[in-house]
């Protein structure tokens, strides 16, 4: 294993973009060029963690075939992409819709195993629909697309990325030809070896000057996701993500004497673990399959099973074959203790026995498949992913809520002689009950016939929610959105509104509703107002003229002037599924209270 520099410094460590935001803001770039003829030479995208960030565009070429370039700067994190330029080839297609390709320097998926198809680029699907979304701001406006026989086509390249593929192991994972398009948030943190060396040590060092006794380190977002539910009464800054520096964690441990170190891994760096290698990089040391295989032999897995275990191309792979084989038994396999308790020796080994460390063993969903021995105790997560990424409270939490509810239910049959809600609308009335300790919310409350069902299925596509004021933005839970990849827009702080609504003597909040459907954002999306009755206004006049068929309208404005009105005008219409309130009381937090009942309802 090779040595690593220790950072001459323990400044404040800078982040960078990935991949697939370069990509998404050369593919703007690209697109605008192309309709409008027109120079750019900055342009601003909405990240997949929602941050806003502006680009700098490093070339830019064409008329027909108009390709821009974005240089990818990683920050505090040189890896083999950092300083490639990133670029989008935008051209008109006949085909309606974007259709996206792949270029040279990108790699193209040969072998099965992996998110993607054979055949396709190496865009993972979140990039992917970054790249999409990006382009759509420029394109849906545009009169090419309003001719609905035209459409984009997109090819990304990265000059001088089949080169830096050299430096992975892309081709051992059947990735041929390039670099895979990458960034599940858009943004990097600093894990270079020196740098990100210095951020481990600085966060172990930070946790034991708390008295945090007992740390966590884990490889990424998901799996501290997961180590959260699992110990839910430990500080935040107790929870490390080392990232593939698993290795220089445990060290930094050792020398600052922390008592107790969990790691929590999935099955990919887990693999990789358990064949002594804590320093766990894609561009490292491959997995040891072989070795796996074996191990299957030894745990009791089947004798075939074991045999296409040592053919695997990848861990994901390696665990949708023992899923597929054992699906009763899948969370209670022997096979995966012995992956922990194997990992668990190296480890110790590492630390020369100085340290009380443990290992879990967690799939896609966040679900415990092995662990160490202190493990017993500990609870199994649902199976349901979608519902483990809406889990955000500790236990505790969890308990004062539902308590909460209870105590609601009680009384709301007791003491107010019950509700008419069907089964579906209660959980919405009860949460804004539960926000404003207001049980006239019960009495106010009014659904469409089809309002659950519509946003509910929405949500499920991945349907944008548009409102009227930050608050709501602001308001509603980034994990419970990113479960269907819900994006949340928001434009009544945009200049280009505040210019129109001051021009034509108009509020903010309408001008902000034009915009988003200028954008294309209004139709099957679930509009949420909670401020000013003029957005409700405007969005029920643009229904009625047939410009906007959005999947639900939550009509929640308060206040003394058009409140009531407005929201008397959503309920009589009949065209689009609407959940609103009558009179003046509501809010923005009714409205994300309603939001997050849909959220919840949807798995």
């Amino acid at each position: 294993m090779a040595r690593l520099k220790r950072s001459a410094s323990n400044k404040e460590l800078r982040g960078g973009y990935t991949t697939g935001a370069c990509a998404a803001a050369a593919a703007r770039a690209a697109v605008r060029c192309l309709l409008s003829q027109q120079p750019v030479s900055e342009i601003e995208i909405q990240l997949p963690n929602r941050e806003f960030v502006s680009f700098a565009i490093a070339s830019l070429s064409g008329s027909s075939h108009v390709t821009a370039g974005v240089i990818k700067d990683a920050g505090d994190d040189p890896d083999c992409t950092h300083g490639l330029e990133i670029q989008c080839t935008a051209s008109l297609s006949g085909q309606p819709g974007i259709q996206i390709r792949g270029g040279s320097g990108v790699a193209t998926v040969t072998l099965e195993g992996l998110e993607l198809a054979v055949g396709e680029p190496a865009i993972n699907p979140v990039p992917r629909q970054n790249i999409i979304d990006m382009a759509m701001l420029e394109w849906q406006p545009s009169a090419a697309a309003q001719q609905g026989s035209l459409g984009l086509e997109l090819t990304i390249s990265v000059p001088g990325g089949e080169q830096a593929a050299k430096q992975t192991i892309n081709q051992r994972l059947g990735l041929i030809g390039g670099i895979s398009i990458l960034g599940t948030r858009g943004t990097v943190k600093p894990f270079s070896t020196s740098a990100f060396a210095a951020s481990v040590r600085q966060a172990i060092q930070l946790a034991k000057t708390h008295q945090a006794a007992h740390v966590i380190l884990t490889t990424g977002s998901r799996s501290e996701q997961a180590a959260m539910q699992q110990f839910p009464d430990l500080a935040s800054l107790a929870f490390i993500q080392a990232g593939d520096f698993i290795g220089v964690g445990l060290r930094a441990a050792k020398r600052y004497r922390v008592k107790k170190v969990t790691i929590v891994a999935m099955i990919g760096k887990m693999a990789k673990l358990v064949s002594g290698r804590m320093m766990t990089h894609v561009s490292g040391h491959a997995i040891d399959f072989e070795s796996l295989s074996e191990l299957a032999k030894q745990s009791g897995l089947k004798l075939a099973l074991s045999e296409q275990i040592a053919k695997a191309n990848t861990a994901r792979q390696m665990l949708e074959l023992i899923r597929d084989e054992y699906p009763q038994q899948f969370l209670k396999l022997p096979f995966f203790l012995r992956m922990c308790q194997q990992a668990q020796q190296h480890a110790q080994q590492y630390t020369a026995q100085q340290l009380r460390i443990e290992l879990m063993l967690i799939d896609f969903d966040g679900r415990p498949l092995g662990h160490t021995e202190p493990f017993k105790k500990f609870k199994v997560v649902k199976e349901s992913r979608p519902m483990d990424r809406m889990q955000q409270m500790t236990a505790r939490g969890h308990e004062i809520e539902n308590d909460s509810f209870a105590i609601i239910d009680r009384e709301i049959a007791q003491i107010h002689g019950g509700h008419s809600f069907s089964d579906s609308q209660w959980p919405v009335v009860r949460r804004a009950i539960h926000t404003t300790g207001d049980f006239e919310f019960a009495q106010l409350f009014k659904f469409s016939a089809d309002a659950i069902v519509s946003g509910v299925n929405a949500l499920k596509q991945g349907c944008p929610i548009v409102s009227d004021v930050s608050m709501i933005s602001s308001g509603i839970s980034e994990q419970r959105l990113s479960v269907y990849q819900n994006q949340m827009y928001c434009f009544i702080s945009d200049k280009g509104v505040i210019t129109s609504a001051k021009q034509h003597g108009d509020t903010r909040a309408v001008w902000a509703m034009r915009k988003a459907r200028d954008l294309g954002l209004l139709d099957g999306a679930i509009i949420a107002i909670g401020n000013a009755p003029t957005a409700l206004f405007e969005v029920l006049d643009l229904v009625e003229k047939g410009e906007i068929k959005p999947a639900l309208v939550i009509g929640i404005p308060v206040g003394f002037v058009k409140a009531a009105e407005s929201k008397q005008a959503l309920i009589e219409q009949d065209q689009v599924p609407y959940i609103a309130s009558v009179g003046r009381k509501g809010g923005s937090p009714i409205v994300v209270s309603a939001v997050h009942a849909l959220l919840y309802q949807s798995v």
